[in-house]
């Protein structure tokens, strides 16, 4: 049917009821665990992921937008993280001088220091640590 010089197009069908299908997907632990090999040492322009991680969360966030973050790199930490001796400090800090969404990470044999302008450059920087944590690239 044409209205005005335009094809109509159908209804937008309804929203579908119930809980989406993803959200049990969510609650499973991560099948894409990484071969961390806890046998050899370290080799020295590496940082050991072993241990407990230790977030010190000194990021403002008044708001707690980075609650969903915090918990998935902390969750990542316990499933896949070897057992040691030792805490792993993550620490995520205010850096004014980056743009908005960035975000840099500095790794040293002391730990891993997160920094970001903002709650999305934040949110991207605890995202992307889970990220080279799974890719072994730290």
């Amino acid at each position: 049917m044409r209205i005005g010089g335009y094809e109509s197009i159908a209804p937008v069908p309804p929203f579908p009821s119930g809980t989406p299908g993803f959200m049990d997907d969510l609650k499973t632990p991560d099948p894409r665990a990484p071969h961390w090999d806890t046998e050899s040492a370290v080799p020295e322009n590496r940082l050991s992921l072993a241990g407990d991680w230790q977030i010190q969360r000194s990021f403002p966030d008044p708001e707690e937008l980075l609650e969903t973050a915090y918990s998935a790199v902390e969750r990542f930490a316990r499933t896949h993280a070897p057992r040691a001796e030792r805490t792993l400090q993550i620490i995520c800090a205010l850096d004014e001088n980056l743009e908005r969404e960035a975000f840099t990470i500095e790794v040293s044999s002391c730990g891993i220091r997160l920094f970001a302008a903002d709650t999305e450059g934040m949110r991207r920087a605890l995202y992307h640590l889970i990220d080279m944590a799974r890719s072994e690239n730290i």
